[in-house]
């Protein structure tokens, strides 16, 4: 039986950040065509570093998971095409890899998101999104903004401000901010 395929959108990892409160990374992603379109979701210390140094483009000298399935993936000629973020239960995100293989044969395999966005980073794969979860928890920043600071007219307010995260992912980042040892 053929899965029912819903309506994806493209996103693109925006930035790395910290939650204040929970004190956990938290990754952005945003609309590709639409970039004040956001979904956060919470990763755990070790994807969130493992993440950041594939949006830093730094090589390693060991391997990490990402390298290491990337590297197997190659030798058996076997491609991400896509990663997706499928579905929203109970507050946790699923995800799948769409594999192609040498021989055209299309695999879809469950992943965690965080392991899906850091694979889709290191191999350059697209990352999609279920156009319903977004519609569900998504948000549009300048909307957002304005419900957290309780007015729009009220000082000046930096997104990561209002959203009660510190950013993680940037100019001024470094590695070690998010290792956990």
């Amino acid at each position: 039986m053929a899965k029912k395929r819903h309506a994806m959108i493209a996103m693109r990892v925006g930035e790395i950040l910290v939650d204040r409160e929970s004190n956990s990374p938290v990754i952005v992603l945003r609309g590709v065509s639409r970039p004040n379109l956001y979904l956060a979701i919470s990763v755990g210390m070790a994807e969130a570093a493992a993440i950041a140094s594939a949006l830093q483009g730094l090589d390693v000298l060991r391997p990490l998971t990402h390298d290491l399935l990337a590297t197997v993936l190659a030798e058996l000629q076997a491609e991400v095409q896509v990663v997706r973020i499928t579905d929203l239960i109970g507050g946790t995100f699923y995800a799948e890899l769409e594999l192609n293989d040498v021989h055209g044969h299309v695999t879809e395999v469950d992943s965690r998101p965080s392991d899906a966005i850091g694979l889709a980073l290191r191999v350059g794969a697209r990352i999609e999104v279920n156009e319903s979860i977004l519609r569900e928890v998504a948000h549009l920043e300048d909307t957002v903004m304005e419900e957290r600071s309780g007015s729009s007219s009220e000082g000046d307010h930096s997104s990561e401000q209002s959203r009660g995260a510190v950013a993680l992912h940037g100019p001024h980042v470094r590695l070690e901010d998010l290792d956990p040892d």
